[in-house]
């Protein structure tokens, strides 16, 4: 096994991350048509990392295109200082000034190491607040940048610092895939776990996802997601959550909107 140098990186020397081959083989291999390397990839951390002015550019061109929010996956493999760097210059491209309605949502999934990124000055915890604080200045854009951690439902208790109104709850993706999980959806907006004040001011941002795969293996063939007609738990492709009636109308009492029906919707056969 050879040990390679590290690949063109912005991040310091302590956190790089080697490249291994078997033997001195470098090619892809003919047989398989995979490289033949186990590389340990470390976390993208720097601007060179994120190919200059990528990410900035990406996201102000959507922004022209009248996108408004966004999600952004596996954010606790970025250095805070660099997804604070990227508000900033996104904030500077348009104008000093990040929109009115502007919405990012960063995945800050956590397992076994939530005391680590959320306890104290660590990672996504305080430390992150005062940097975006330091990069955007205005509280007011700063609270534009939420967090969905994962800990929701089971451990709430473990982001005591980042402030509710910047965080983002949903259910696991499995409670949602037929309608024997449908009271995890509706407890989400009648009474879900960790609300310590009342139902109207804890945990004001609730996301549900429709449209979940269910996948089965490594083959996923394709079906089409958009179907007019298809109710919201119907074989084993999408799950339509968005069209379960009683989910929607707990949504929809949680903020003080009056119950529909499926026929208001024109999905009077779906039950």
């Amino acid at each position: 096994c050879v040990k390679w140098g590290n690949k063109t990186s912005s991040t310091p020397i302590e956190r790089q991350s080697p490249f291994y081959t078997h033997a001195f083989t470098y090619q892809y291999n003919s047989n398989t048509g995979k490289a033949p390397s186990n590389e340990f990839s470390a976390p993208a951390s720097g601007p060179e990392d994120f190919h200059c002015d990528r990410p900035n550019v990406g996201l102000v061109d959507m922004l022209s295109l009248g996108a408004s929010d966004f999600r952004i996956d596996a954010t606790k493999h970025i250095s805070p200082e660099d997804l604070s760097a990227i508000k900033k210059k996104v904030q500077i491209k348009m104008g000093g000034k990040l929109p009115d309605d502007f919405f990012v949502w960063l995945e800050v999934l956590t397992g076994g190491e939530a005391q680590y990124i959320w306890t104290g000055p660590s990672w996504y915890g305080t430390k992150f607040a005062n940097i975006l604080k330091q990069d955007l200045i205005l509280d007011l854009e700063v609270d534009k940048i939420k967090m969905w951690d994962g800990l929701y439902p089971k451990e709430p208790f473990h982001n005591p610092t980042v402030p509710r109104h910047c965080v983002v709850i949903q259910n696991d993706d499995h409670d949602q895939q037929n309608p024997v999980h449908r009271n995890f959806e509706i407890r989400l907006f009648t009474n879900p776990n960790g609300v310590t004040d009342n139902n109207n001011n804890d945990w004001p941002i609730r996301f549900i996802l429709s449209s979940y795969y269910h996948a089965y293996g490594d083959l996923v063939p394709y079906i089409k997601a958009h179907e007019p007609m298809a109710c919201a738990y119907v074989g084993n492709g999408y799950t339509r959550t968005h069209r379960d009636i009683p989910v929607i109308n707990a949504m929809r009492a949680w903020m003080k909107l009056t119950p529909i029906s499926e026929a208001s919707l024109d999905i009077g056969h779906c039950t």
